[in-house]
């Protein structure tokens, strides 16, 4: 149609050149840095050193997570793998079973605190306290029936249980939270206990939100390993990568004799 020009197609028109082209300047904390570039190519530049510049200034990834605030409530935790952090056996401390990496989070806000206080009932019922158990050795889980690595790593806790408890072992199962109305959440949880044969105490707390809050639950399942003197001496957040790891976790942490492993 007369009178109207078509647009130029993609590498039509003037070609541009480094000197009819103006410079690209850069600059972050570090330098000023020019270089003559095609226009993409610049424009790709640019935004590069700015990123790269940004996060050396605000030193990305150097930091912790922020933690969750203690006594707020706050959504059911999502599952996690676990925080795999090696670390080396305290002095006097029981050594990991044969050989197996102890997994545990040294920096998580509650190692090396004393628990906090639950309230809730056990399945049958009964009020109780968490604290009614420290003074034991004592392992905390939260868990949740809706949560997989949970389910899997349960007949692990009950082996456990069955082979320490003569030591005095506890396994507290701390409920997280059941995708039901609250009115059906102990029923739930009975059930998934009676199905699986699970013989240690599972804790329905009055508040579970504010039960993971306070404990800082990063995900599920989240263990805690209370000392007999009541001491958190280690966290795990995550499903434990094998059986092997748990016990060997257990026995360190709260200096129970070790099992043999097939």
């Amino acid at each position: 149609m007369s009178g109207v020009t078509d647009p130029p197609r993609f590498g039509e028109g003037p070609e541009e050149t480094g000197s009819d082209a103006d410079p690209a300047v850069v600059t972050t904390p570090e330098a000023t840095i020019t270089i003559r570039f095609e226009p993409v190519a610049r424009v790709a530049l640019a935004l590069g050193v700015l990123g790269a510049g940004y996060a050396i200034g605000r030193g990305l990834g150097d930091g912790p997570a922020p933690a969750a605030v203690a006594g707020a409530p706050i959504a059911p935790a999502a599952t996690a793998a676990p925080r795999a952090v090696s670390i080396s056996a305290a002095p006097g401390a029981a050594p990991a079973s044969g050989g197996v990496p102890v997994l545990g989070d040294p920096g998580h806000p509650l190692s090396g605190q004393v628990p906090l206080e639950v309230t809730g009932t056990l399945l049958d019922g009964t009020a109780v306290k968490l604290t009614d158990y420290v003074g034991q050795p004592l392992m905390i889980n939260f868990w949740a029936t809706w949560c997989p690595p949970c389910r899997f790593e349960m007949p692990w806790l009950q082996k456990a249980y069955d082979a320490h408890k003569a030591e005095g072992l506890v396994i507290l199962a701390v409920n997280a939270g059941e995708r039901v109305p609250p009115s059906m959440a102990a029923d739930t949880a009975k059930s998934f206990f009676d199905q699986m044969g699970l013989t240690f105490p599972a804790l329905m707390p009055d508040d579970p939100y504010a039960a993971q809050a306070a404990y800082q639950v990063f995900g599920l399942p989240s263990s805690y390993f209370v000392t007999r003197e009541g001491i958190i001496a280690e966290v795990v957040t995550g499903m434990f990568p094998s059986e092997a790891a748990f016990e060997a976790t257990l026995v360190r942490a709260l200096g129970l004799s070790p099992v043999p492993q097939p």
